[in-house]
């Protein structure tokens, strides 16, 4: 028994490597999506408030 979790473990590291790497990818994406919708929500409120007239500022 202890054989058979021995050739099972190498492929359960494996997995494990796997789905960290892809939970890590998909981390650094939403941070990369993240910081692009924070830019262009900037611009929009910049935008925004350039767009209003004199009296309401």
């Amino acid at each position: 028994m202890s054989a058979d979790r021995l050739d099972r473990q190498p492929v359960n590291l494996t997995v494990a490597i796997r789905e960290q790497l892809a939970r890590r990818r998909r981390e650094q994406l939403d941070r990369l999506f993240r910081r692009d919708d924070d830019h262009v929500v900037d611009q929009g409120d910049d935008h925004d408030v350039d767009d209003q007239p004199p009296d309401a500022a």
